[in-house]
């Protein structure tokens, strides 16, 4: 048993001794630090990474050649502890760019790994990415740790670092050639299809529409682009001075605000399309071994948050110790159990994705 398990139960225990005794504030004082030991030994509690493997399912196996299933699990398995110590390696590093650098690659493994799973047959077409591209991505990323743990400033430490992130970052391309090479198969079976379908819209005697061949299906910079010459045009016919770069403009008329400006009004649905804009390009995907954990995670803070806010349990197990000990400084004044709450109902709405990439804190 650890430390902070006995500290949590002598506190306890005194609390039981002081509430008996009739001293309601010093058992209330007692409890409270053994809320935070337990706290705290929540958050300092080892998580194997065993209990994150996923398995591939007899029934997935069933796919994958016999002689082939001992492979396919190791590969499978070992992808995804590999993507478990980059996904560490890139909350623990404390240079910005590995950091964000690592954190680009993750999406697209996530996807490949997924992919993985509802295909087990690709797994051996995967052996050179997760062997060796995604292993070198996780020993790349722990060596720079340990370069960072040593606190040396020299010229070839630095340098060394630059070739780690500059090779990191080149990785992005070949985990995407990865993954469409997982594809080459459908893409072919789909080109195919395609074709075949062509040639029987062919014979029947329809044509096939491009896209975008009408003016109105034609986006609003399109229509402007052949707009401009034809009003050159006119205006050079009726002796008006054409600007340099736009339309003519006549006396009286309003000015046209300018392509890209932020008060042009764009089609859709107002503050939904301009939201839909600053979206990032990348979706947040939870990798298979993360994603029960995550779940987990997320009831877990929700009840402690609710329940337990006052004394910042919820803060105590996500590992963030400091916050704890402010919420448990300012129980008394009420401040903690409102922000508790409303914490534990945010956990408990928010979509598991947001709560992966804002809340949930890997081993």
């Amino acid at each position: 048993m650890s430390g902070w398990r006995i500290a949590g139960l002598v506190c306890f225990a005194a609390a039981l001794v002081e509430g008996w005794q009739g001293q309601t504030s010093a058992a209330v004082g007692m409890m409270v630090l053994a809320i935070g030991c337990a706290g705290v030994a929540l958050a300092r509690r080892p998580r194997t990474q065993t209990q994150r493997i996923a398995a591939l399912s007899a029934e997935q196996l069933a796919a994958v050649p016999a002689e082939e299933q001992a492979l396919a699990t190791e590969l499978y398995e070992k992808a995804q502890r590999d993507y478990l110590a980059v996904e560490q390696a890139r909350h623990a590093v404390k240079d910005e760019r590995l950091a964000r650098a690592l954190a680009a690659l993750q999406p697209v493994s996530a996807r490949i790994m997924g992919y993985l799973r509802q295909h087990p047959e690709k797994i051996a077409l995967a052996r050179k990415f997760i062997d060796y591209y995604q292993d070198r991505a996780a020993q790349l990323a722990a060596e720079y740790q340990e370069l960072e743990a040593t606190g040396l400033v020299t010229p070839q430490v630095e340098e060394t670092k630059r070739h780690i992130r500059e090779v990191v970052a080149s990785f992005g391309q070949v985990y995407t050639a990865s993954f469409e090479k997982l594809l080459t198969d459908k893409l072919l079976d789909v080109d195919a299809e395609l074709k075949v379908m062509e040639q029987t819209l062919d014979a029947e005697g329809i044509e096939r529409v491009p896209e975008a061949q009408t003016a109105d299906e034609a986006s609003p910079e399109e229509q402007a682009q052949a707009g401009e010459p034809a009003a050159a045009g006119a205006a050079q016919a009726a002796g008006e001075a054409v600007p340099p770069g736009g339309a003519p403009q006549t006396a009286g008329a309003t000015p046209q605000a300018p392509q890209g400006a932020p008060w042009q009004r764009h089609p859709g649905c107002g503050r939904g399309r301009r939201l839909a804009r600053r979206l990032p390009e990348e979706r947040t995907v939870i990798p298979v071994p993360l994603e029960a954990d995550v779940r987990r995670q997320r009831i877990v803070m929700s009840v402690l948050a609710i329940l337990l806010g006052t004394f910042g349990a919820h803060k105590f197990f996500q590992g963030r110790i400091g916050m704890g000990i402010l919420y448990m400084v300012f129980c008394g004044t009420g401040i903690p159990t409102i922000v508790g709450l409303c914490e534990g109902i945010r956990y408990a709405t928010m979509p598991l994705e947001r709560f992966y990439e804002k809340v949930y804190r890997p081993c």
